[in-house]
């Protein structure tokens, strides 16, 4: 009797302890926060300098852009996967829309078409139903990194107006004409007048020998 109630009771301890574990894990399963819902920080976007932001003032295109990107720093991978396809659209259209003259160049068209590709390949992860967190947090990531490119070359190119604008200012201010070319003139040797070749020949101990 006495070892059938012990039986009984050790079973009984099993059965509340295995319960109250599954309890538990089950407690922390609907706790956790799915990775795809967590924010991850991207990292800062370098910032457009004061004369670079008024070149690019009129830029529709950028604007737009700037805009939705600044979303992008701090954001979850559920949430960069909604706003995928809006930045698609948007990088899109800055790599077909015309930048200021100021930044106009081959290379920063070639910036823009990179950030189009980023942007392209972030919005195809979309159609990925088993995309991981990690993937997706990798593209953005590197997505922010060409945009952040394109920033960097704006503020590089418009700077280096700034420094030609103002030493043209300085040479204006100076008097010199920097359009015109300087062409150094030969020096021609002095003429000897004849009075005085005369008298040289005649100082010349070997023009008084007879020849």
């Amino acid at each position: 009797m006495g070892i059938s109630m012990a039986f009984f009771r050790s079973l009984l301890v099993l059965f509340l302890f295995f319960s109250c574990k599954e309890k538990v894990a089950l407690s922390a399963k609907k706790t956790a926060i799915p990775q795809q819902s967590i924010a991850v920080k991207h990292g800062d976007i370098v910032p457009l300098k004061t004369r670079a932001k008024q070149e690019v003032a009129n830029w529709e295109a950028y604007r737009s852009l700037q805009e939705l990107i600044e979303k992008f720093v701090h954001i979850s991978p559920n949430e960069g996967m909604s706003n995928a396809l809006e930045l698609k659209t948007l990088a899109l259209g800055l790599q077909t829309s015309i930048p200021p003259k100021a930044v106009n160049s081959p290379a920063f068209q070639a910036r823009m078409h990179v950030f189009s590709s980023e942007a392209l390949r972030l919005a195809d992860m979309t159609y990925i139903p088993a995309i991981q967190a990690t993937a997706i947090s990798r593209q953005i990531s590197k997505l922010l990194d060409v945009y952040n490119g394109i920033n960097t070359k704006i503020n590089t190119v418009v700077s280096q107006k700034q420094f030609e604008e103002s030493v043209h200012s300085t040479v204006r201010l100076i008097g010199v004409d920097t359009t015109k070319k300087i062409i150094p003139t030969k020096k021609r040797p002095a003429r000897i007048s004849p009075i005085k070749e005369e008298f040289l020949l005649l100082d010349d101990p070997l023009s008084n020998m007879p020849q």
